[in-house]
């Protein structure tokens, strides 16, 4: 989760540096890759519950 964390803040940064060149490809590229990584974490997170319980 800190990495996904992480990961959600750099995106965060490269999208308001070149924002006036980086219109609606760049953002929905970028949310994508956050929904990426969020959806391995919770799979981990799933993994660990379901080995743990």
């Amino acid at each position: 989760m800190l990495l996904n964390g992480l990961l959600s803040l750099l995106l965060g940064v490269i999208v308001l540096v070149g924002w006036p060149l980086s219109s609606a490809w760049l953002v929905g590229l970028l949310i994508g890759i956050s929904f990426l990584f969020d959806g391995i974490a919770l799979l981990a997170i799933a993994g660990n519950i379901r080995t743990t319980g």
